[in-house]
């Protein structure tokens, strides 16, 4: 299988989560960086799939990792991100946004899921998502399921070991 061929644009996934849906089919979708992929990552990708018919997965451009998380990142290019994450059987699509969070993606694609992580879960003192991604899973009508954590699991964590072994 040419797993390339599941990397589309915003526009294209539109179309396509609008004719998925029109099947009666449920579409799960979780946004992230995914750089240095580990056993967080892998579980989050996993568990989206479990949560509906087709998955798909918002990736962060390399643009809107440095703006968040620093010059220095991401350590992995998002092409290979892209194609690294397509690689898995249980990813149908992924699609990389250069906003800053994935609410405007939200808008344009529509999922009928959106899987985000315990620590955003209100109910769990998580730090809830950003208002505008509120807004957009409110106007559009997308569920929210929040995915248990892998303790100690980050790129962040990763990185910093990497770095202590070299001191």
């Amino acid at each position: 299988m040419d797993f390339f061929n599941k990397i589309k644009t915003v526009d294209e996934m539109a179309d396509i989560v609008a004719a998925l849906k029109a099947e009666g089919k449920r579409v799960s979708a979780t946004g992230g960086c995914f750089d240095l992929l580990h056993p967080g990552h892998l579980y989050t990708l996993y568990h989206t799939k479990a949560h509906g018919d087709i998955s798909l997965i918002m990736l962060n451009s390399d643009a809107s990792i440095k703006r968040y998380k620093g010059e220095k990142r991401p350590v992995m290019p998002q092409d290979v991100r892209a194609k690294m994450i397509a690689a898995f059987e249980f990813v149908d699509f992924v699609l990389i946004f250069d906003e800053d969070g994935p609410a405007e993606t939200l808008s344009k694609v529509r999922p009928t899921r959106f899987c985000k992580g315990a620590d955003y879960d209100p109910k769990n003192n998580g730090a809830s998502l950003p208002k505008d991604e509120l807004d957009a899973i409110e106007k559009h009508k997308i569920e929210v399921v929040y995915l248990p954590l892998v303790k100690d699991n980050s790129t962040s964590i990763i990185i910093n070991k990497i770095l202590e072994s070299f001191q």
